[in-house]
């Protein structure tokens, strides 16, 4: 994961190097405090995000197959891709 959001850093103009994202993805949310690590910590975020949901479709998937058709996420799962998509409340801000 590392390499991939250093990747997406630097392409939207983040100076990190390799290195410094590396330190940066171990700092916890309330350590981050300078914008060059906010964009790498909100990076992560949304890195992690899309493994949550890429999983619950998977699995959702697996279910459908099982379940001849039916599909059906977990409360949860939706509670978490509604709170992702319309509040921020797990992002940083500046």
């Amino acid at each position: 994961m590392i390499a991939s959001i250093y990747s997406t850093n630097t392409i939207e103009g983040g100076e990190l190097s390799y290195e410094e994202t590396e330190d940066v993805l171990k700092l916890s949310d309330n350590e981050i405090k300078e914008q060059r690590d906010i964009q790498v910590g909100n990076l992560k975020k949304a890195y992690d995000f899309s493994e949550e949901m890429a999983g619950a479709i998977f699995r959702a998937y697996q279910e459908e197959q099982a379940n001849a058709g039916e599909i059906s996420l977990p409360d949860d799962v939706l509670l978490n891709l509604s709170e992702g998509l319309f509040s921020c409340h797990r992002c940083f801000y500046v």
